[in-house]
């Protein structure tokens, strides 16, 4: 098995659906029983026998295929639901990250980058769902990602993945703690969080230290894949200091709020700086309704 390979989940689709409660022992029996003679998949089956739904079919392939799956297999308490990569894996909107994922490990992380900085154009944009996720995909690959969250003015990734300790980046570059003891490496496989920490006086001095450069560096030679969330219009002098280093960004807009002139600037801005946008993302558009597909 390749370092980027992810883990073989050798259990049978019944014995998960067991293990969620969904079915009994005896159900699987039957199940398989009713298969030999009619043939079809196992989720099929169980489905048309009424024995169990399709969303809980779906789960349970989610874990099979080494997707962390939200019927209580795998998912801590505490996490919000707007990590889809987790609560709605076969969902229209996880299918887009997974797009918007493909392309940046084919066109940005596999040319030797490692750093993506995340940033909305505008307030409410969404930026911290979307790093989130983003981070949450490409952990689901088996490479092993680090996502930072660095607004230190309105963090959220705390918020989102149910974290109980106040402590974060801030603490660390003012010297109140250590990166061991805030670094969140247990929720999800393949996934480390470093949540923003105590609000500071100050982000823009932390953000601008050499010690958060002497941390990126090292974060770099620890992690494949680093994704960071910054601040947007409030505190755009904070998010420079964070595509300074990262000298990659992806913007992104929120349908119907964020405006073509302010994104051109932002993107002008990074330019200004050396760094790349690697692309733009629009939040929030529902798109056409795609053709459903039997996913077992």
């Amino acid at each position: 098995m390749s370092a980027h390979e992810p883990p073989a989940h050798t259990e049978r689709l019944g014995e998960i659906l067991v293990r969620m409660g969904a079915l009994a022992p005896a159900d699987v029996d039957r199940v398989v029983q009713v298969q030999a003679k009619t043939g079809g998949s196992f989720g099929h089956v169980a489905v048309r026998q009424s024995l169990v739904t399709a969303d809980q079919v779906r789960a349970a392939l989610a874990h099979q295929f080494g997707y962390m799956s939200a019927d209580g297999i795998d998912v801590p308490q505490g996490m919000s639901r707007e990590l889809i990569m987790l609560f709605d894996t076969m969902g229209r909107s996880a299918e887009r990250i997974r797009i918007l994922r493909s392309h940046l490990m084919i066109h940005h992380f596999q040319n030797g980058e490692r750093m993506l900085a995340v940033t909305g154009i505008g307030d409410n944009s969404g930026s911290t769902y979307i790093a989130a996720n983003l981070a949450t995909s490409i952990a689901q690959l088996g490479r092993r990602v680090l996502l930072i969250d660095a607004n230190l003015r309105a963090p959220r990734m705390r918020q989102l993945f149910g974290i109980d300790n106040p402590l974060g980046l801030s603490d660390v570059l003012a010297g109140r703690a250590s990166v061991d003891n805030v670094i969140m490496s247990n929720l999800i496989e393949n996934l480390a969080i470093l949540p923003a920490g105590t609000i500071p006086p100050n982000p823009q001095e932390l953000l601008g230290s050499p010690r958060f450069q002497e941390m990126m560096a090292q974060f770099k030679s620890v992690f494949g894949v680093i994704i960071i969330d910054t601040c947007g219009d409030e505190g755009i002098a904070d998010a420079e200091q964070v595509w300074n280093e990262a000298r990659s960004v992806l913007l992104v807009a929120r349908r119907g709020r964020s405006r073509y002139n302010h994104a051109r600037r932002m993107a002008d801005g990074i330019r200004a700086m050396g760094a790349t946008v690697v692309g733009t993302v629009m939040n929030g558009y529902a798109g056409p309704a795609p053709k459903r597909r039997r996913a077992f």
